[in-house]
């Protein structure tokens, strides 16, 4: 049995836009590819009463939607590289996620700002070069250096420091705010003289007050953490992070929905499309709805429906909190026998904290 639509904005006023049916389009029509693989993303957040008892139909379309937009990368459409990049599921260390990246990081070298601010997000930097980040990193994308530095320090056994090291040390030298930063805080970590730290972390702000200045959220947000009094950090990072955000740079739109925004509707429209997108920061946007929701504004069915969609489309971790607020009556179960069907479901497929949910016989 199928439900409501989770009620987020998704990519929409990010591209170009469409209704009715899918249509054929030629390879090389990149906004109608983009068009395409929005409508699709829209239509996979259909929630679904069923999930994840059997597979929600909308992963089947994410999949496609990503192939489209990587079509329309390819094609020319810079948008849709990162889009097709963001995306999950399916996995950020797929063969088209990685392949979208790559494409985002050759626009970052051509000068395209957007897309260099796209390489930002942590899932990216962490892992998102999977094998081939030394070689992005020489090739001069920073994200490519963090990356290369967790790599080499999993590979690298007893000393991970000497091992991320250079690699951030090259980062930080070709410019990059967030590299200098890693670097200070791990050479405090290991005893590193004093003078030597404060060098990196004061080239760290420097960097930031730059990268903050021509519109980087995340180093507005660095600049906000290092000097917390700043009255203007703040702003300049909710108002960096929205533009972000409306040009579909989903790890933008977490940093405005974090609490660092004072705006409640703009904390529910960045955590919205964080989770419509990626599904993470859906139980954040539920607690928005309602935990954190003074009493007139609290909406309980567009908390349910943003546990739903973790539940169904990302974690089924998530599921087991949502049964337990369904049995505890907390959340109005949207078909009967919702919480039970869940709890019987998760307690057979390895989810242990889920069998103590069972009402007795």
């Amino acid at each position: 049995m199928t439900g409501a639509r989770l009620g987020l904005l998704v990519l929409v006023s990010c591209g170009p836009q469409a209704t009715g049916p899918a249509e054929r389009r030629p390879a090389n029509d990149p906004q109608g590819l983009a068009a395409a693989a929005e409508r699709l993303m829209v239509s996979s957040l259909e929630l679904d009463y069923e999930a994840p008892m059997r597979p929600h139909p909308g992963i089947v379309m994410r999949q496609r939607a990503v192939d489209m937009y990587l079509g329309a990368c390819r094609a020319g459409d810079r948008p849709s590289c990162w889009h097709a990049a963001y995306v999950q599921p399916p996995r950020l260390t797929g063969p088209e996620r990685r392949a979208a990246l790559w494409l985002v990081g050759r626009n970052c070298l051509a000068g395209d700002q957007m897309s260099c601010r796209a390489l930002i997000a942590d899932d990216f930097r962490q892992f998102g070069f999977a094998g081939r980040a030394t070689e992005a990193c020489q090739d001069g994308l920073a994200a490519g250096c963090e990356n290369a530095a967790e790599e080499e320090a999993l590979r690298a056994g007893a000393d991970p420091w000497q091992a991320r090291r250079p690699w951030l040390e090259h980062g930080c030298t070709i410019g990059d705010a967030r590299c200098c930063h890693r670097l200070a805080d791990l050479a405090a970590e290991h005893g590193v003289s004093s003078l030597v730290v404060e060098k990196w972390r004061s080239r760290a702000v420097d960097r930031a007050r730059d990268e903050c200045a021509a519109g980087v959220a995340r180093s507005c947000e660095l600049l906000h953490q290092a000097d917390p009094r700043d009255p203007g950090a703040a702003g300049r990072m909710v108002a960096a992070a929205g533009e972000g955000c409306r040009a579909g740079l989903i790890d933008e739109c977490q940093l405005l929905g974090s609490p660092s925004t004072d705006d409640r509707a703009l904390r529910i429209h960045g955590m919205g499309r964080y989770c419509a997108v990626q599904g993470f920061g859906c139980l954040q946007l539920a607690d928005l709805h309602l935990r954190d929701a003074p009493g007139p504004d609290r909406e309980p069915a567009k908390a349910r429906d943003a546990y739903e969609t973790a539940c169904q489309l990302h974690d089924q971790n998530n599921c087991v909190e949502l049964a337990r607020l369904y049995l505890a009556g907390a959340l109005t179960e949207p078909v009967a026998g919702r919480a039970l069907r869940l709890v019987d479901w998760l307690c057979r497929n390895e989810y242990p904290d889920a069998c103590g949910l069972k009402p007795p016989e």
